[in-house]
């Protein structure tokens, strides 16, 4: 029964698991790239302006693509024209916010950069980015996964196309951002040729902004306060280490977390497959099978892998520079391992129009890290954050369950 299930799972998922194999092979090699061509200084250095700035992004229009398929399911007509204005209207007020960022005396905490040409066009090519929100919603919601596996692969692989060629010339800070760049321009100019053919007359016509914005305005709001609640600990971390400490704790801390990061690509390989069942209520589709045949199992590999070789892989990875990770990274393995296992969770309570409850479990997990990180960083630094982030995830994760249990299962 197992090997069939997880025939039948492959059967659904291949083409995108295939794409998220790719992209976390190329993940590691550019993560290698960067590290040592930057040094542990300036890899600390970029992570806070990259990571600071996204953030503002990450709170206006993360995860969008479910207001989008939510309204799609409740409509079932093309809304792309409609949504991919609002994501452009969105983008620019991120573009706005992250100016006025980077002008204050904020800056003093995220690297110290100037507003230079290099980073104006990261800005504005996360404009261009939000667009890939209404591209993946609608080919989720039309169960295209092929289609989806190759669209989030391609500006990957030209993001490190232009990281492996431009940092043989120089290892710099600004051919990051071009390179990151690049790849935020290919995601969303792509997503509009994938639906060109939505792009019609006919469509412009009958666009109209402001009713589009009245039909998603309840979903968008519940979107947005659950982003927010859960980006303290998702993402200010790095900016909370950058406070505290020092550009080369704050870049130990990266190593940490994008060696644990691959973790979220077999979230991104199941999460279509899961959406559409559960938007399309498939009876057959039962989670705890996912759960028993998959998850755990794949869970206590991983955790033994990098428990007795994680101090081998950061060494492959980024060099001896580096080795202070591995404490960290075993921390914020246990909060990723936990969240692999109940990412379901969320999905179950969004589509039974029940997510506020997954914002309440956020600002659980807000309350719980805040709590922890100021007790536990100033002694134990990176070790620190990575313990915070793991307990507020596991005390999250629980909240939840506990509501689904308690309403969704009985």
């Amino acid at each position: 029964m197992i090997i069939s299930y997880l025939k039948s799972l492959f059967e659904n998922i291949k083409g995108i698991a295939f794409s998220q194999l790719l992209i976390a092979s190329l993940l590691l090699y550019q993560v290698s790239i960067v590290s040592r061509g930057l040094g542990l200084e300036d890899y600390g250095r970029v992570g806070l302006v990259t990571v600071s700035t996204m953030l503002v992004f990450r709170v206006l229009h993360s995860k969008n693509s479910d207001v989008t398929l939510m309204i799609l399911k409740s409509k079932n007509q093309s809304i792309f024209i409609h949504s991919i204005f609002f994501d452009l209207f969105v983008g620019f007020l991120g573009y706005l916010i992250c100016i006025i960022i980077i002008n204050s005396s904020l800056n003093n905490y995220l690297g110290s950069f100037n507003l230079n040409t290099y980073l104006n066009l990261f800005l504005i090519s996360k404009i261009i980015q939000t667009i890939s929100e209404t591209t993946k919603a609608h080919l989720i919601y039309q169960g295209e996964y092929k289609k989806l596996a190759f669209y989030e692969s391609l500006p990957v692989v030209v993001r490190f196309v232009f990281i492996f060629v431009l940092f043989l010339f120089e290892p710099s800070i600004n051919n990051y951002l071009i390179s990151y760049s690049f790849y935020s321009f290919m995601y969303g100019l792509y997503g509009i040729f994938i639906f060109r053919s939505h792009l019609t007359l006919e469509q412009l016509a009958s666009y109209n902004f402001l009713s589009y914005v009245n039909d998603i305005k309840l979903v968008f709001f519940k979107q947005r306060a659950d982003q927010l609640t859960g980006i303290i600990p998702q993402n200010l971390d790095i900016i909370i280490l950058g406070y505290f400490t020092d550009y080369s704790s704050v870049g130990i801390y990266r190593i940490a977390k994008r060696l644990a990061e691959p973790i979220n690509l077999i979230i991104n390989s199941l999460l279509p497959y899961v959406q559409n069942n559960l938007s399309n209520k498939n009876a057959k589709f039962q989670i705890s099978n996912l759960i028993k045949y998959l998850l755990l199992p794949i869970s206590f590999i991983i955790f033994l892998f990098y428990y007795f070789l994680g101090k081998t892989v950061i060494n492959f990875i980024s060099g001896e520079e580096f080795l202070a990770a591995y404490e960290p990274l075993i921390f914020i393995l246990i909060g990723f391992l936990i969240y692999l296992n109940t990412f379901w969770i969320r999905q179950k309570l969004l589509f039974n129009n029940k997510i506020q409850y997954h914002i309440y479990g956020r600002l659980i997990n807000t309350a719980t890290f805040l709590i922890i990180v100021s007790i536990f960083i100033k002694n134990y630094g990176v070790t620190g954050l990575a313990i915070a982030l793991s307990i507020s995830v596991f005390v999250q994760k629980m909240y939840e369950y506990f509501i689904y249990k308690k309403i969704l299962s009985t």
